[in-house]
């Protein structure tokens, strides 16, 4: 009995030690099972800068109009959202298939139908108060039209 105890004793204090690693770990280090959630996945420390992105839908005709669309919109959790937008701006593989993914969304969910899908970039700076704008301006960086998601093209970077 006492051979069960101490290894169920060891097993709780392993667990409670790598979660302690975890609270104080350096920037940036990864430890499975204890970091790879997505309420972990976007935690910053002071001094850390951080591209934001975020998704808007440009209108037809003579004088465009460009709206924000949410994740909640697209009925998208925001973690998801956010990694789906930081892949298209990466240029990553699945950056088509995403963006195909983003139009068939958007065109099923917002209305009126936007002509075009833009990501949108803005850099902060974490800070003990909270983030703070690098750049204070949302800058356009990737552009496709919502009918031809294969053509996406660069704005600005």
């Amino acid at each position: 009995m006492l051979a069960k105890k101490s290894l169920v004793a060891a097993v709780v204090v392993s667990c409670l030690a790598l979660q302690l690693h975890a609270i104080v770990r350096p920037a940036g280090a990864r430890l499975w099972p204890f970091l790879d959630f997505p309420m972990y996945s976007d935690s910053y420390h002071e001094g850390d800068a951080v591209t934001m992105h975020e998704l808007r839908g440009r209108s037809c005709g003579t004088a465009p109009a460009v709206s924000p669309i949410r994740a909640s919109t697209l009925h998208l959790l925001p973690f998801r959202y956010r990694r789906m937008l930081r892949r298209i701006v990466a240029d990553r593989p699945t950056a088509a298939e995403l963006r195909g993914r983003f139009s068939n969304l958007v065109g099923t969910s917002v209305t009126p139908r936007p002509c075009a899908l833009q990501v949108w970039e803005r850099g902060v700076v974490v800070t003990r108060r909270g983030a703070r704008p690098t750049n204070p301006q949302w800058q356009p960086i990737r552009e496709w039209a919502i009918d031809d998601p294969t053509t996406a093209r660069v704005i600005s970077r």
